[in-house]
């Protein structure tokens, strides 16, 4: 395997960005605070939420993230979110 990341996998960690970014909005929550509430800096989270980009992290940053919005990593990664119904 090499360590170039193929062109799927950098279309799932450019949307699992987006979603991030969306779910943080749509939860009135600053990228301060959810940074700070993931144990990350600003700049790593503003990296992972940017559109048309990818960036590698971690799983452990990604399970803080997703406790920091309050939802469970598989809605998150599959997707099946409706913006309507997160609380």
């Amino acid at each position: 395997m090499s360590n170039e990341l193929d062109l799927r996998a950098r279309r799932d960690l450019e949307q699992i960005g987006t979603r991030i970014a969306a779910l943080r909005g749509v939860k009135r929550m600053s990228q301060e605070t959810l940074a700070e509430r993931a144990g990350i800096s600003t700049v790593e989270l503003s990296l992972i939420e940017s559109p048309g980009v990818y960036n590698v992290f971690s799983i452990e940053v990604f399970y803080n993230i997703c406790s920091a919005l309050e939802i469970s990593p598989s809605a998150l990664l599959s997707g099946e979110i409706l913006l309507g119904e997160v609380k």
